[in-house]
């Protein structure tokens, strides 16, 4: 069983706001930003980020495959 959390928040999105379309920007992934420690233990200027597939849909909870199949 497919959930449709995504169609009904993008739905939403584009009725809250009027507008031709909403779309996520990468559905079935989501991306975390840190700010590491450099060897010296001060903090880092720049920000790095790493990817995070989903296993569950962050709404419904329904397991995710890869490709969004069920």
């Amino acid at each position: 069983m497919m959930c449709n959390c995504i169609n009904k928040i993008e739905e939403q999105v584009k009725t809250k706001h009027d507008a031709a379309r909403s779309c996520f920007m990468r559905p079935g992934w989501a991306e975390v930003s840190y700010t590491p420690y450099r060897k010296d233990g001060q903090v880092a200027r720049h920000n790095r980020s790493e990817g995070i597939d989903w296993k569950y849909c962050p709404f419904c909870g329904i397991p995710i495959e890869t490709g969004g199949k069920k």
